[in-house]
């Protein structure tokens, strides 16, 4: 027995007591430390998430702003909308790397969504650019037509009118996310971009 009075099976158990103790007090130290790292990440993750330059074609002004508006409410990301009355004025707005995203009315004047979808993707071949995402906003809801604007046009996704904030949120949260994945793949290409040499002498325009 020790000098308190207990037996050695009593102070094995309470040494054994002890170190389990010691053990979970460990184990919940790394699993906060765990939980802070994960905390952080995300936090530093959210604060990269880019500002998306968003294209929104409808031949109405109503239905362009009931578009942003809605978008807007989703809290999916944070948008800088360009607007455009049909495809004819969209396209002429397109530019390598300018849009991320665009959400394209099917049924309009001088280009419909479907021709705008074809001359992008067209484009984009041609130059060998990153695609931008295509969404079609459409009322059509024949599968027939919905295969024409994905897998003959090219778009990436459809939401069809009416829509609510709710069905955004849910329809479109996948390919917002690539918009935001290709923007940020952008922006760490361009600040990668070499510097030019006049930039790195300090030449002036005199020499």
């Amino acid at each position: 027995r020790s000098k308190s009075g207990l037996s050695a099976a009593d102070c094995t158990a309470i040494q054994l007591f002890r170190c389990g103790t010691a053990i979970t007090e460990t184990r919940l130290r790394y699993k906060s430390y765990l939980l802070i790292a994960a905390s952080t990440h995300m936090r530093t993750f959210i604060g990269m998430t880019p500002k998306l330059n968003a294209l929104v074609v409808d031949d109405s002004g109503v239905m362009r702003k009931m578009v942003m508006n809605t978008l807007n409410e989703t809290k999916l990301g944070e948008f800088e909308f360009t607007e455009a009355e049909d495809g004819q004025a969209a396209l002429a707005k397109v530019q390598p790397g300018l849009f991320d995203i665009a959400f394209v009315d099917w049924n309009m004047p001088n280009m419909t969504g479907v021709e705008l979808v074809k001359h992008i993707r067209d484009r984009e071949h041609a130059k060998d650019d990153d695609p931008m995402v295509l969404v079609m906003v459409t009322s059509e809801k024949t599968m027939g037509k919905m295969q024409e604007a994905m897998d003959v046009a090219g778009a990436d996704h459809f939401i069809s009118k009416p829509f609510t904030t709710e069905e955004m949120q849910i329809k479109l949260k996948k390919v917002i996310e690539k918009a935001q994945l290709l923007r940020l793949r952008r922006n760490r290409v361009q600040s990668q971009a070499p510097v030019p040499d006049t930039a790195k002498k300090g030449r002036s325009w005199f020499g």
